[in-house]
């Protein structure tokens, strides 16, 4: 992996290509807790590509 500052300037100027688009974001799959197996079914099938979150409330 290559070194990555994460001094303010640079955080900021990600952000910046992130609202511009040119970063794109993981995708995020989100899934109730009461929905957790099927969540680590998905995970585990890795059907699915980016981010995956449990809610709790």
């Amino acid at each position: 992996r290559p070194k990555v500052n994460r001094d303010r300037p640079h955080l900021d100027r990600v952000a910046v290509l992130v609202v511009q688009g040119v970063v794109p974001l993981p995708a995020i799959a989100e899934y109730p807790l009461a929905e957790a197996a099927s969540a680590h079914r998905v995970s585990e099938l890795r059907h699915l590509r980016g981010k995956l979150v449990l809610r709790v409330r």
